[in-house]
């Protein structure tokens, strides 16, 4: 009888084998990785896009039904008695204001914002914000449904304001900065509804009205 030879040659990986494989998954993982934290980003703000256009539509629906002949003429922000809770009770007390038409005061905060959201109206602060007031938006004629109503709060201004009100003025500088990690980006709320995503190359010309016939001033939280 013929007796095959033994063979002892491993079949398993060898050292170079295993460290090619360990080279090959951290590429994969490195690559995966910047995908996730991007989708992250993007639902982020898909939701802060979704907040914005409910607090905008919940200010519309507002002036409406305190004054339904005009529609949304008079956004609260331009109502007299608004003002002076603004002035009293500050940007809070005004949301709270608008508690029957928000529902929730959750969406008053940008899910990547540092301030976490409260679901208690009695509870809001400044603290539970993510997002700057237009004090002169007024109307949503044709000419001005471009004008905007709210916005992200991560607004940097060249030179920087004194308060929380910036009056936009021709000169002044404006980009958005990392706060909400928007990427370099931010979102408007306009009078009309809508909700944009701009860049700071055209931040400026999308707060300022079509007609800029009156001075447009920014609350911010």
């Amino acid at each position: 009888m013929k007796l095959t030879p033994h063979d002892n040659r491993q079949t398993g990986l060898t050292m170079i084998e295993l460290l090619c494989v360990i080279a090959v998954l951290a590429i994969l993982i490195c690559l995966l990785l910047p995908t996730g934290r991007g989708g992250k980003m993007n639902a982020s703000a898909t939701v802060c896009m979704n907040n914005l256009r409910q607090t905008a539509l919940a200010e519309i629906s507002w002036a409406y039904h305190h004054d339904p002949q005009h529609v949304a003429a008079n956004l609260p922000a331009a109502d007299p008695n608004m003002t002076k809770l603004l002035v009293a009770g500050g940007i809070a007390s005004y949301y709270q204001a608008l508690s029957n038409e928000l529902v929730s005061p959750i969406i008053l905060a940008c899910p990547s914002d540092r301030r976490s959201p409260t679901s208690d109206f009695q509870l809001l602060t400044t603290n539970h914000l993510s997002y700057f007031l237009n004090l002169e938006a007024k109307s949503v004629a044709e000419t001005e449904s471009e004008t905007a109503i709210n916005g992200d709060r991560h607004v940097s201004f060249t030179p920087a304001p004194l308060g929380q009100t910036v009056t936009l003025i021709p000169n002044l500088s404006m980009q958005w900065t990392k706060k909400l990690g928007h990427n370099g980006v931010g979102n408007i709320a306009l009078v009309n509804g809508s909700v944009q995503r701009t860049s700071s190359r055209y931040l400026a010309t999308t707060l300022l009205p079509p007609s800029n016939t009156v001075p447009q001033r920014l609350l911010f939280p």
